[in-house]
């Protein structure tokens, strides 16, 4: 998938890669993403790994896997 913006909701899945300037997981995502804003709610079940500028992670939330920060360039 890739967009502007992606919204995973309670009951979404998604299987595979995601780029996207913003995403915000409510649901499960088994993949891997490169996003500048990711927003991952307790709701949340994320596998795989992830590369983003600014990460921001309720508590209750699954992660598994590597997160890497951008670099400002």
């Amino acid at each position: 998938i890739s967009c502007k913006e992606l919204i995973i909701g309670p009951t979404g899945t998604v299987l595979g890669k995601i780029n996207a300037k913003t995403l915000e997981l409510f649901g499960e995502l088994n993949g891997s993403l490169v996003v500048e804003n990711l927003s991952i709610a307790s709701s949340a079940k994320f596998i795989g790994d992830s590369v983003y500028k600014t990460i921001a992670i309720e508590p209750g939330a699954v992660l598994i896997g590597n997160c890497n920060q951008k670099e400002n360039n």
